[in-house]
């Protein structure tokens, strides 16, 4: 079907679910906007009427078992996805006294507390929370949110300074950071300020989006979380990320502009899919619309050439290297594989990718950046280096793999990668490359975009689709770095043109003061 005909399909199959459930036939109903979804996913209406559905379920759950604490638990957070706090107070109150799973205290009834403005209640089940053990690094956000709402600045910053030290792969550690850094920040007072909501995903969005925050701060009203339910409750004007996930915030905060910065400057099949999810797509420069454009892919509103956001670091010169060791001036090689079976290069590697990568310790020091998801997606994967890592000298594993790339980028004197992204962050300081063509690709190519320009530009360095000619490509790299110059300035120039000051934060910031209001 086209666009058109599963829309227009759609909502014949939600007008015929409606109708049964006004029969009361909500079991004749459900398999039918479960069919309208597949159809069409993005509809605001039909992703409403499933919410409801659900809703009806588990109130009909506690009709008939009343102290079910897990439904009226479940009851209560699409309460507040709805905006309705006093009903999401009352029903994580009806939890607490439940009995079985969510019963008991509950830091998300201080939250819906909170939002009533029913701050000494709030208080007082917080307190309640902290009697118990293993409090949840969740709960200790709500009450610093809590402590700045009763006006206790101290304490908020003392609690949020704690979570932030909890390291790079914590989602609530990411947003106290950021909570920290705005901590002193006076009110905006400029005509075109919005409120302005960066949403993170996972651990590693954190370095993506930082640079875009942090030029926002001061010219608009910026919250930056990793909650669905504090976005809900900021009401935010405009919702920046840099995942697919903005077209689920985008059906829960309709009105909101929805902004997508990527997570990466290539294809693998992905940023298709990332350029329908927005109002805006970001892009690395104007002459990347093409690609998108040429395959008939246009975000909702249009695209925003800003430079790259991660980028904004390394290029402003605000970015001090990792400190790695140079013993006996030996050059710094940063292995940086991306994860997806048939494209990285730690499915080429074997059982030993530091022997592969270096069979002799005296030739470089390796520093080894994994995606940050190859732990969670590639288990074994991730065994394999670390065993590999620990065998070898002169060799740095980053553990903390959701940690910006960027200082080891800015350290080294050589990149090896596959398809990464970072290969274009490597282009962009001029450093030498290797790439491992994975030659699975072909056999699976569910990430192999050859019109992406992880692929067209293999020209920028050594490629080497065997890993026997690894070590030989990394020699002659090493020796003769100038020798792919010429095609990085052109991939640079193609990729990021004049957008190379390490200004793309402002660029976003003076794109969003520029947005009609409430449109």
């Amino acid at each position: 079907m086209s666009p058109a005909e599963d829309r227009r399909r759609a909502g014949e199959l939600l007008a015929q679910a409606r109708r049964l459930m006004a029969l009361k036939r909500t079991h004749e109903a459900i398999p039918l906007l479960n069919e309208a979804l597949q159809h069409d996913p993005a509809s605001a209406p039909l992703r409403y009427q499933v919410g409801a559905t659900a809703l009806r379920h588990l109130t009909l759950c506690v009709g008939s078992a009343p102290d079910h604490a897990a439904a009226w638990s479940q009851i209560g957070a699409c309460h507040m996805l709805g905006r309705r706090w006093d009903e999401a107070a009352k029903a994580y109150g009806r939890a607490r006294a439940g009995s079985g799973e969510g019963s008991g205290p509950n830091w998300r009834l201080a939250r819906a507390l909170r939002l009533c403005g029913r701050l000494a209640e709030a208080e007082r089940a917080m307190l309640e929370v902290y009697r118990a053990a293993n409090v949840e690094t969740a709960a200790a956000h709500e009450h610093a949110v809590l402590r700045m709402a009763l006006v206790q600045r101290e304490t908020a910053a003392g609690l949020w300074g704690k979570l932030a030290s909890m390291g790079g792969e914590s989602l609530v550690g990411a947003t106290a950071r950021a909570r920290l850094a705005m901590l002193d920040d006076g009110p905006v007072t400029a005509p075109d300020a919005r409120r302005v909501a960066f949403h993170l995903k996972t651990a590693f969005h954190e370095a993506v989006v930082t640079p875009g925050w942090m030029a926002c701060r001061g010219r608009h009203e910026v919250l930056v979380s990793h909650d669905a339910e504090e976005l809900v409750a900021f009401d935010p004007q405009v919702i920046v990320a840099c995942d697919s996930h903005l077209a689920g915030l985008k059906r829960l905060m309709p009105r909101a502009i929805t902004v997508q910065t990527r997570h990466g400057m290539g294809s693998k099949g992905h940023a298709a899919l990332l350029a329908r999810s927005c109002d805006y797509l970001c892009l690395s420069h104007g002459r990347q619309e093409a690609f998108f454009t040429d395959q008939g892919i246009r975000p909702a509103r249009g695209f925003w050439p800003i430079g790259y956001l991660q980028l904004d670091s390394l290029l402003g010169g605000s970015l001090p290297p990792a400190q790695v060791p140079r013993s006996q001036g030996r050059p710094v090689v940063l292995f940086a594989p991306t994860i997806g079976d048939s494209v990285s290069a730690l499915g080429m590697l074997g059982d030993d990718p530091v022997a592969a990568l270096r069979p002799r310790p005296e030739d470089f020091t390796l520093v080894i950046k994994a995606h940050p998801e190859t732990c969670m997606r590639h288990p074994d994967w991730w065994r394999v280096l670390c065993a590999s890592a620990a065998a070898h000298d002169h060799v740095v594993l980053v553990e903390e793999t959701s940690r910006d790339i960027m200082p080891h980028v800015a350290a080294c004197d050589l990149m090896v990668t596959d398809v990464s992204s970072e290969m274009f962050f490597a282009v962009a300081i001029d450093r030498p490359l290797v790439l491992l063509s994975n030659p699975a690709r072909h056999a699976r190519p569910e990430r192999f975009d050859p019109a992406g320009p992880e692929w067209r530009w293999r020209s920028i360095g050594e490629e080497v689709e065997e890993a026997a000619g690894l070590p030989g490509a990394i020699a002659a790299a090493l020796a003769e770095p100038e020798r792919r110059a010429k095609a990085r300035r052109a991939c640079r120039e193609e990729m990021l043109g004049e957008l190379i000051d390490g200004r793309a934060g402002e660029r976003l910031a003076r794109c969003i003061a520029d947005l009609v209001p409430d449109a």
